[in-house]
């Protein structure tokens, strides 16, 4: 038995990044668009992106201000 791997298709990359299910994709060939869509982010993933960013800033905060009252002595 033969297997193969498959490429994605642009409709797949664009879904696996968050758009829409319904966004309609430009007339492009499918290399420029697996471009389009790899050079893309989409709103859910900055959002996630700085949700971590902020949590990650937040558990750091009380090591900072120890830090900042032990260089005033």
């Amino acid at each position: 038995m033969k297997f193969s791997i498959r490429k994605l298709t642009p409709r797949e990359c664009f879904n696996f990044i968050d758009y829409p299910k319904d966004y309609k994709l430009p007339n492009l060939n499918n290399s420029r668009l697996h471009k389009q869509a790899g050079n893309s982010v989409t709103v859910p993933v900055i959002k996630r992106i700085a949700e971590t960013m902020k949590s990650a800033i937040e558990e750091q905060e009380p090591r900072i201000e120890r830090f900042q009252q032990l260089q005033l002595f």
